[in-house]
């Protein structure tokens, strides 16, 4: 799987950058972390522990508008659920074109290696149902709907009712896709017709929780015994929202039982999750084609947009 926007740095380069964002850091080993897509990620030995450094993306022309700001997502996220992780951040782009963050390293293997081996035991399953129902019960002091990224640049990009932010965020998401022959410009004047009548419905979301809005089994880290649910990670896609939005991916959490008695109570609108899987979808469609070059992963997002805009509509 390729990437336009991780781009590595050598060795000399990270060096300098850990130096940068702590100066006294002893660094003995600099490896790289699989798997980043998005960031160039790399696993530091220090004198003080093992630590994460993220490198941000090269080619930010192609990035959707709150991508451009996932770092200072995490920062506001960190602070709000601690235990902090993060030790430092330089967004500033004057080192390097790219925003940088240094973290602490979380022991632990993803659930997704986990879940390969066969279906996860009711234990963990309640407590990953825990972890969420904590993630959730955090809401916006403010009381505004939104992408934590854009909100945290730019407070004015807030919105005072859920319907109206996801209205924006779709259309504007269809236009791209539009742009990048995913879809007519009359499909994606139907997506947008679809959301303005179903405004009313959406605001029936009153209050704005946080919402993970990433939240697949690569983001959860559990023990090397596979007894315990380590940690939620990677919250630069959150949003201030409606909860059920981390529930509507057909690959989400929420089926099992006992995940459900961990959660509490678990919402359940139909119809309003199918419109949060337009929205998932017609993201994903975009970071497939344009920002990782797979065309058949953007098509199978495509193909389930438009099974679902043909139901919705």
């Amino acid at each position: 799987m390729t990437s336009r926007l991780a781009e590595d740095l050598t060795t000399a380069q990270l060096q300098k950058i850990a130096h940068h964002l702590r100066p006294a850091l002893n660094i003995s080993a600099v490896r790289p972390l699989a798997g980043g897509l998005f960031n160039a990620v790399y696993l530091l030995t220090t004198t003080d522990g093992p630590l994460v450094l993220r490198v941000g993306p090269v080619h930010r022309e192609l990035l959707l508008p709150y991508e451009r700001h996932l770092m200072q997502a995490e920062t506001v996220v960190d602070n709000l659920l601690g235990p902090r992780q993060i030790l430092a951040t330089d967004f500033s782009k004057t080192l390097v074109d790219r925003d940088l963050m240094l973290q602490r390293y979380q022991p632990g293997q993803p659930l997704s290696a986990l879940m390969a081996k066969g279906p996860l035991p009711d234990a963990l399953q309640n407590q990953l149902g825990q972890a969420v129902a904590r993630i959730h019960h955090v809401t916006a002091s403010n009381q505004q709907f939104g992408r934590v990224a854009l909100m945290t640049a730019n407070p004015d990009d807030g919105f005072a009712r859920w319907g109206a932010f996801l209205t924006h965020e779709i259309t504007d998401t269809a236009a791209r896709l539009v742009t990048c022959g995913l879809l007519t410009g009359g499909q994606s004047a139907m997506i947008g017709d679809l959301f303005r009548r179903e405004e009313a419905a959406l605001n029936e979301v009153t209050e704005p929780h946080l919402v993970h809005a990433d939240l697949w089994s690569v983001n959860v880290l559990v023990s090397e015994d596979s007894k315990r649910i380590v940690s939620v990670i990677d919250f630069d896609r959150a949003i201030w929202g409606d909860p059920e939005f981390d529930f509507s991916p057909t690959w989400a959490f929420g089926a099992d039982p006992a995940f459900a008695r961990g959660y509490g109570n678990l919402p359940h609108h139909p119809r309003r999750r199918a419109l949060y899987q337009v929205v998932t979808c017609a993201l994903d469609a975009y970071v497939w084609q344009v920002e990782y070059e797979d065309e058949a992963q953007a098509q199978v997002n495509r193909e389930k947009l438009l099974k679902l805009l043909g139901t919705l509509a």
